[in-house]
């Protein structure tokens, strides 16, 4: 490789790491315009953004078991059994075990959880 070769995939890494970058910050910005309306319209019992994402994950493929959502989200499975406890307890999730295996428990939208989710800002 010459060095003109190394200028130009460096130029092409560079944009592309621009381009990634702006991407991560516009996401970002979704989904902060998303916490504040969720948080605005549910003051009685505010969402988290954490809990926003779990909620936007479940309404897309409803049912998972609790490590593969953490695994979506990208946190330690203690993280997202806070989340989910939190969403249990304002009635927006249920946890139920896994009928293949007991010692899985995976995550559904309850009646109210899929009211929320339907008026999120940006569907997926």
């Amino acid at each position: 490789m010459n060095g003109d070769e190394r200028r130009l995939e460096h130029a092409d890494a560079e944009k592309l790491f621009e381009q990634i970058r702006d991407c991560t910050k516009l996401m970002g910005s979704l989904a902060s315009d998303e916490h504040r309306r969720l948080h605005l319209e549910n003051h009685q019992s505010p969402i988290g953004r954490g809990q926003a994402l779990v909620l936007r994950i479940l309404s897309q493929d409803d049912g998972l078991p609790q490590m593969m959502l953490a695994e979506k989200l990208d946190i330690r499975p203690s993280s997202l059994g806070e989340l989910v406890s939190k969403l249990e307890t304002n009635g927006f999730v249920e946890r139920r075990k896994n009928q293949a295996d007991k010692r899985v428990y995976n995550v559904f939208l309850t009646v109210k959880g899929r009211e929320i989710t339907e008026n999120f800002v940006n569907p997926w």
